[in-house]
């Protein structure tokens, strides 16, 4: 759903020199589009993050959410560094792309549940920390 609201915003506008979208649009279609955008790319963060302490599972969960958040930032900070010289024309194509790319490499995945099933977070299996109010008589 995220790839069909990204297109719809990406031929809404101009795009490739084009002086108007492919699409009719008005401010509050695409106000809409960039709103619908924003709730379904916060939504899926957190699936992306258990996706990846599942599929790392040996490793820490704290571990394997570090690396994502900077593959995240670091590809923030390629396109951030490459607008200057990127046409504002080809900006909402590329964003488009790379969420067609990123949607093909999910489509590989293939989720093996490698915990036992009685696992718990060590913080809850170690029981109350001292000094808390847990301690209290």
């Amino acid at each position: 759903m995220e790839l069909a609201v990204m297109l719809w915003f990406t031929l809404s506008l101009p795009a490739f020199g084009s002086d108007s979208g492919m699409i009719p649009h008005s401010v509050a279609s695409v106000g809409t589009a960039i709103g619908i955008l924003g709730l379904l790319q916060s939504a899926t963060s957190p699936l992306f993050y258990e996706l990846c302490a599942e599929l790392t599972f040996p490793v820490p969960e704290g571990t394997s959410a570090g690396i994502l958040a900077l593959l995240w930032n670091l590809a923030s900070f390629i396109i951030i560094f490459l607008s200057p010289v990127i046409n504002k024309t080809c900006m909402n194509p590329i964003m488009a792309g790379c969420i067609l790319a990123v949607l093909l490499m999910l489509l590989t995945v293939k989720e093996v549940y490698r915990r036992p099933r009685n696992a718990t977070p060590s913080i809850l299996s170690a029981g109350p920390m001292k000094g808390s109010e847990c301690d209290a008589p």
